[in-house]
Parts: structure tokens; sequence; C-alpha cells
């Protein structure tokens, strides 16, 4: 490491991005442990630890004392990037987490997510539908 980089003083522990991980984790393994009750279609634990571990490499890539020295190495914003792109995103996705991201939420909220879901698509498909017709007119 250069002489003149350092790393004390510039980091301080996350705390909000840590509690909002930590909820997303414990909605998520609600979820599961919700989705195993009802159905006997289960996510693996391997799925479960997949997710909470792409949920671990975005506090490491965004939280933790790494992101002290992000601005003064081109290195470390680009493991950062890495952590996040190639490595977290894959790792969330085969945690299968639509469902028991739902099934773990509280009931209203999850009403609420799927009502805004269903207007977003509705929105999007009269976007596509207009855009066809001008494109054909």
């Amino acid at each position: 490491m250069p002489a003149h980089i350092h790393l004390h003083g510039q980091w301080h522990f996350p705390i909000a991005l840590t509690l909002t991980l930590g909820v997303a984790a414990a909605v998520y393994l609600r979820g599961c442990w919700e989705l195993s009750s009802i159905s006997r279609r289960d996510i693996a634990p391997i799925r479960a630890g997949t997710f909470v571990t792409g949920l671990f490499l975005i506090w490491v890539a965004i939280g933790s004392p790494l992101t002290g020295l992000d601005r003064e190495l081109l290195t470390v914003h680009m493991i950062q990037h890495l952590l996040l792109m190639t490595i977290a995103a894959p790792l969330l996705l085969l945690g299968e987490p639509l469902m028991p991201l739902l099934l773990g939420l509280p009931h209203s909220l999850a009403q609420m997510a799927v009502t805004i879901s269903r207007s977003a698509r509705s929105f999007g498909d009269s976007v596509n539908c207009s855009r066809t017709r001008s494109s054909a007119g």
C-alpha cells in the first residue's frame, strides 16, 4: 500500500445499510419458512445460503472498511464493481427471491408490492401497445 494512503479515520460502521440488509435477510428467511409450511416446494438450503451470501457481499462492497480505500485506489473501486455485478447479483438471483420475499413480508406490504407490480406491468404493456400502433401507422 502506498505510504500516502491511510485507512484509519475514514470508515464508520454503516448502521442503516447493515440494518437494511439484515431486514432483507430476515424477510427472505421468514418467507422460506412460510413457503415450506404451506407447500411442498421448499427453498433448498443452498439457495437460501446463496441469497444471504449475496447480501453479505453487498455489505462487503458498500459498507466494509474496503470503502475507506475506494476513492484512493482504483483497484479497490473496481473490486467493489466486481463484487456487486459479477458475484453478489447472481448469488441473489440463485436464491430465487420472489416468493420468499413476498411471503416473508407482512400481508399488507406484500399486497402493496403486488399491486405496484401489476400497475407497473400494465403501464409497460400500454406503452408497448402505443409504440406498436405508432410504428405500424
